[in-house]
């Protein structure tokens, strides 16, 4: 469906939680008159389901590998700042190890010790394990 003048209604009318019935009506009202109405009244064949899927595999799998890539770059680049406490930097530590462990990374206990002792100031070098 191409842009028109009728798209208008919908950008001006967005559903809002109290207004379902409007924004049905004025969804309807705008596929009718751009006689796409039949979205909404055909189902989805089984033969396309599969292909659709893999499409939208396909699509977010570069989403899902940037956002990998971008919570272990925060990880391995975060240092703790001189003045900054300790217990600030590990809360922030912490955050980007949750954002890493939610995108797929997996990081065993030991590796994730050795990120948060080698990102500490020079004063914490007596805690690093050598």
């Amino acid at each position: 469906m191409s842009p028109t003048p009728l798209i208008s209604i919908l950008t001006e009318n967005k559903l809002n939680g109290d207004n379902f019935r409007e924004c049905k009506r004025n969804l309807l009202i705008v596929l009718n008159c751009e006689k796409q109405k039949f979205i909404l009244d055909e189902t989805c064949p089984l033969e396309a389901q599969p292909k659709i899927m893999t499409n939208l595999e396909d699509l977010l799998g570069g989403q899902v590998a940037l956002a990998r890539q971008s919570a272990i770059t925060n990880l391995m680049n975060s240092q703790q700042k001189i003045g900054t406490l300790v217990k600030e930097h590990i809360l922030k530590l912490t955050g980007f190890l949750a954002e890493a462990e939610d995108n797929g990374v997996e990081l065993d206990v030991n590796t994730q010790i050795k990120i948060v002792f080698k990102s500490l100031i020079n004063e914490f070098s007596s805690f690093r394990v050598a």
